[in-house]
């Protein structure tokens, strides 16, 4: 058994009802409940020895977000954790608790996806101008065509890109 097996393993059987192996991709990978985040994202940290948050980021899967976070042990090995969020709620527990470097991640994800962490104590801008409307990274965002007076002309996507 490797290493990644014995993580996945032992996070299973801590969190039984919470977690469970995601067979679909070639890395080690669990999804997670939101409701159990917080909790698990501890004991990877305390009990599994991964001390470091590599990244949180997000993908929009039309229906849901996979919310996704990569955490790695001192020897470089890797553990991503995947939880569903709901389009229709939003918000989920900030991981800034267990690891302070999650909050510019959390930033950046709440500004392109709009996926919101609790608490969140700031309300500032990371990447996107004052002003800005909507989250550029949902696949419903519609582009402005124009952004405090400068147009803003969005190539075409090639035909094997587009939606259909």
């Amino acid at each position: 058994m490797d290493y990644a097996e014995k993580l996945i393993g032992k996070l299973t059987q801590s969190f039984s009802s919470a977690v469970e192996k995601d067979n679909s991709v070639s890395y080690p990978c669990v999804k997670v409940q939101s409701g159990s985040l917080i909790k698990v994202l501890k004991f990877c940290q305390s009990e599994l020895a991964l001390v470091f948050l590599e990244d949180i980021t997000a993908i929009d899967l039309v229906q849901n977000f996979s919310l996704i976070y990569r955490v790695v042990n001192l020897q470089a090995e890797a553990l991503v954790l995947k939880v569903e969020v709901q389009k229709n709620k939003t918000l989920i527990a900030s991981a800034v608790s267990v690891w302070p470097s999650a909050r510019l991640f959390q930033l950046e994800v709440r500004e392109m996806f709009g996926i919101a962490f609790e608490p969140d104590e700031s309300s500032e801008s990371l990447l996107l101008p004052e002003g800005w409307l909507g989250h550029p990274l949902r696949k419903d965002y519609t582009y402005p065509r124009e952004f405090e007076g400068l147009e803003h002309q969005r190539p075409a996507l090639r035909k094997e890109y587009q939606r259909p």
